[in-house]
């Protein structure tokens, strides 16, 4: 008899142990889901994970005190056109002629499914969008970029030249692409070289069969190899303009992006907005490993020409121009917090004391906690396009 109660006693036991495990595994999964499909949860989850309060939260006491100002080189009306053909050289780097960075002859159009990219149907799935066309841009040396037209049924005249980042294709910020073009604007998406189907390698002597280099992590050992990153921006807006007639052109880049339109926008006049997203602070900002600069922001050529905080000013000057910068506050990868707050100011008084016509401000959005372009940042940029219309 007390066998039998204590072998139901232990099986008593045994259910509620089994249950308060079940429900234990349940609010895990539950927890799991909600971090990972549920925004406030991740952002919550990646702030209590965080191994330092400074990574999303805190600004280090010493950033503070440093004044941006002392970063910035470009002083006078005078210096602007300095630096920026100073820039243009290192960009050229040997190449003849003027017209190198607006120049449309080595821009063909071809047909979309001669487009080598491995998301094209992501891609053909963009709405709203009435028609699409693609163009290749031959750099020489056998580097090639592609990029993609598209053009919103009810379509304002605007287009946005879109350059996205590393690891990935510009239809992969599927929610901000379809956000613009659900206001009317055109967009022309560029992907950066090794993406996309674009080149990633420059055989030096190519002739005689000479090794290939890195197009990224190599690109001081390459002639004018800076010069493909930035012209097929540029090429873009010449594209855009072409395209639209002269209609106005915005700049929007992602990541690395940003660094490469900030860059185009220094020595390019033509943009009216330049939105840089997740991807620029300047050297003293960078506590974070993912935050370093790579490749073509590393040149020592142009750093010895223009700090970043030189590149932010000048990407804001210019009649209607308004250069703005958007930072996901939780994002897991770079770039993240509010640091790009410590020098904003610096940046509107640096642009007011030259005296030309320009704009700067920052956008923080703390609605999530990804490295994507986000729909607050779409909405900013299209507010930002219609303000710069009046």
């Amino acid at each position: 008899m007390r066998a039998r109660r204590s072998r139901r006693s232990r099986n008593s036991w045994l259910k509620v142990i089994l249950v308060i495990l079940v429900a234990v595994l349940a609010i895990a999964a539950i927890a799991t889901v909600l971090v990972q499909i549920w925004e406030p949860a991740y952002v919550i989850y990646k702030r209590l994970s965080a191994s330092s309060p400074h990574v999303y939260d805190e600004i280090k006491p010493e950033y503070a005190a440093i004044d941006p100002a002392q970063f910035i080189s470009v002083q006078t009306p005078g210096d602007v056109e300095i630096v920026r053909d100073k820039l243009r050289t290192v960009i050229r780097d040997g190449r003849t002629g003027s017209a190198d960075f607006v120049d449309l002859s080595a821009v063909l159009e071809i047909q979309t499914d001669e487009l080598p990219t491995h998301n094209i149907t992501a891609l053909r799935s963009l709405v709203p969008v009435e028609a699409m066309r693609a163009f290749r841009f031959d750099f020489g040396a056998g580097i090639l970029s592609y990029a993609v037209y598209l053009r919103p049924p009810k379509a304002t005249g605007d287009i946005v030249v879109l350059q996205y980042g590393f690891a990935g294709e510009f239809q992969d910020g599927r929610v901000y692409v379809e956000r613009l073009l659900a206001q009317g604007l055109s967009v022309i998406g560029l992907n950066q070289l090794a993406y996309g189907g674009n080149s990633i390698y420059h055989r030096l002597g190519a002739k005689i069969g000479g090794t290939p280099t890195n197009l990224h992590h190599e690109v001081e050992e390459i002639p004018g190899g800076i010069f493909p990153h930035v012209a097929q921006i540029t090429w873009a807006i010449s594209l855009a303009q072409h395209i639209n007639e002269g209609g106005p052109v915005h700049l929007v880049g992602f990541s690395m992006g940003a660094y490469m339109v900030t860059l185009a926008a220094a020595i390019d006049s033509r943009p009216t907005v330049v939105s840089a997203n997740s991807g620029i602070y300047p050297a003293y900002l960078r506590d974070r490993k993912q935050d370093a600069p790579v490749g073509v922001a590393t040149h020592r050529g142009l750093l010895e020409i223009a700090t970043h905080f030189d590149l932010m000013l000048l990407a804001g000057l210019g009649e209607g121009r308004h250069y703005m910068q958007a930072f996901n506050r939780y994002d897991r990868c770079c770039y993240s917090n509010t640091k790009a707050r410590l020098y904003e100011p610096t940046l509107q008084s640096g642009i007011k004391a030259l005296g030309l016509p320009g704009g700067f401000h920052v956008v923080i959005d703390e609605s999530h906690g990804r490295h994507i372009l986000s729909p607050l940042a779409a909405e900013a940029l299209i507010e930002t396009i219609q303000a710069s219309r009046h």
